[in-house]
C-alpha cells in the first residue's frame, strides 16, 4: 500500500525525535556522539533509510537471544523476532540481538545502537523508553503501510505454562493439552469402558503410538472396496476393523450381547477421534500450533472458572499468527476438511458441541473475512 508524502514525512519525524529521547535517557555514555551524528544523518540518505531499515529488523528472527525462544516458537509456530522482544519489555534479549547491517544507517541499526551493552534502563527511564521505542516501531510499520501494532504475544504465564507442558511432554511423549493428548484420553477411556463391560481389563493399554496405529490402519480401504475401514466401522461392518494389526494388538474382539452400549460408545468414539486425525493433516503445522496453543490457554481459563467473553477474538488470535501461506493451504483444504470437522462437531454432547461450534464459528468466519479481503 502506497503510503502518502506527508505520512512518510511526519513517521521520520517521529522516528529521528523519539531516538534523540532513547539516546539521552537510556544511552548516556555514548550521547554526546549519537546525537551529533542525528543531524548528519537528518540531511543525508538515513533520514529515511534508517527508519526503513528498522522495519526490516523488527521482522528478524532472534531465537538465540532469549530463553523462552523455543516455547514462543512452539506456541506460535513461528520464530521470535525483534519486535516479540520488544512487546516483551525484554532488556536483556535486546542487547544480545544481532542484525545484518544497513548501509549509511548502520549505527542506528538494533544491534548497533543496544547491542554495546551500555543500554540503561531502570526504574528512573522504563516507562519513557519504551514508549519511545514504541514510537520508533509504530513510525517504521506505518511508513510501510503496515498495521502500527505488533502481532498478539503470548503472555509470560502462557510461555511459563507452555515450558511446563512441553517439559512433562518429553517425559511422557505425548504432548499434554494437544489434540493428540485429546484423543488418546477420549479413546482410551472408551476402551476402558469396553473391557469393564466385558471383563476383559489387563489387555495392552492404548498410548499415542498404539492409536497412531489404529488410524493407519482405519484409514485404508480394503482391496476391492471403496470405503475405508473407519467409514464402514461406524456404519456397522466390523470384520475388516477386527482384522487390522492394531485392533489384533489391543485385543478388541468382536462385540457381544452384554457390551452393545459400550461398544456402540468405543466406535463412537473411535470415528470422532480419527476425524480430529484427518482434521489436523489438512491444517497447516504453523496453524495447527497457534490452535494447539490458543486451546490450551482456553481451557487453563476455564479450568480456573473464567469462560470467555468474546469467542471471535479466539479465532482472531490464531489468524493473526499465521503465515498468508498457512491461510491459503488451510483454504485449499476447507472441502476436505469440513466432513470431518463436522463428524467431529455432531458426535459431541451438547455441553460440549456450544462452545466447540462458537469457537470454530469464530475461526472460519475470521478465515472468510481474512481470505475475502486479501
Amino acid at each position: 500500500m502506497s503510503v502518502p508524502r506527508c505520512i512518510r514525512d511526519a513517521c521520520i519525524t517521529q522516528f529521528w525525535d523519539s531516538l534523540g529521547v532513547i539516546i539521552d535517557s537510556a544511552i548516556p555514555d555514548r550521547a554526546l556522539a549519537l546525537k551529533a551524528g542525528l543531524t548528519v544523518a537528518r540531511l543525508g540518505a538515513a533520514n529515511h533509510e534508517a527508519p526503513e531499515n528498522w522495519h526490516g529488523q523488527l521482522g528478524e528472527a532472534c531465537d538465540g537471544c532469549a530463553s523462552y525462544s523455543k516455547s514462543f516458537r512452539r506456541l506460535r509456530g513461528r520464530p521470535l523476532t525483534v519486535g516479540d522482544v520488544i512487546a516483551y519489555r525484554d532488556k536483556d534479549a535486546l542487547v544480545r540481538i544481532t542484525c545484518e547491517d544497513g548501509d549509511t544507517s548502520s549505527q542506528y541499526d538494533l544491534s548497533e545502537l543496544f547491542g554495546a551493552g551500555d543500554l540503561q534502563i531502570d526504574a528512573s527511564n522504563t516507562t519513557l523508553v519504551w514508549a519511545k521505542i514504541d514510537e520508533l516501531c509504530f513510525a517504521a510499520r506505518v511508513m510501510h503501510g503496515k498495521d502500527p501494532q505488533h502481532a498478539p504475544v503470548p503472555s509470560r504465564d502462557e510461555i511459563a505454562a507452555e515450558i511446563k507442558r512441553h517439559k512433562r511432554a518429553k517425559q511422557t511423549g505425548m504432548p499434554e493439552g494437544g489434540l493428540d493428548e485429546a484423543r488418546v484420553q477420549q479413546v482410551g477411556a472408551a476402551l476402558g469402558g469396553l473391557r469393564e463391560a466385558r471383563g476383559t481389563e489387563g489387555a495392552p493399554a492404548l498410548d499415542a503410538a498404539a492409536l497412531a496405529a489404529l488410524d493407519k490402519d482405519i484409514a485404508e480401504v480394503p482391496a476391492g472396496g471403496t470405503k475405508s475401514i473407519a467409514e464402514l466401522l461406524a456404519a456397522g461392518d466390523v470384520g475388516p476393523f477386527l482384522d487390522t494389526a492394531a485392533a489384533k494388538h489391543l485385543q478388541i474382539g468382536a462385540p457381544g450381547e452384554g457390551d452393545a452400549e459400550a461398544w456402540a460408545s468405543f466406535t463412537d468414539t473411535l470415528n470422532r477421534a480419527h476425524g480430529l486425525y484427518k482434521m489436523k493433516a489438512s491444517i497447516p503445522v504453523g496453524m495447527m500450533a497457534s490452535i494447539e496453543a490458543s486451546a490450551a490457554s482456553l481451557a487453563e481459563q476455564m479450568a480456573m472458572g473464567k469462560a470467555p467473553t468474546d469467542v471471535m477474538s479466539i479465532g482472531q488470535d490464531v489468524i493473526s499468527n499465521c503465515s498468508a501461506a498457512d491461510l491459503q493451504a488451510l483454504a485449499a483444504n476447507i472441502p476436505a476438511l469440513v466432513p470431518d470437522l463436522k463428524k467431529v462437531y455432531e458426535g459431541m454432547p451438547d455441553s460440549q458441541g456450544a462452545g466447540m461450534a462458537g469457537t470454530v464459528g469464530a475461526l472460519m468466519n475470521t478465515l472468510n473475512t481474512t481470505m475475502g479481503g486479501s
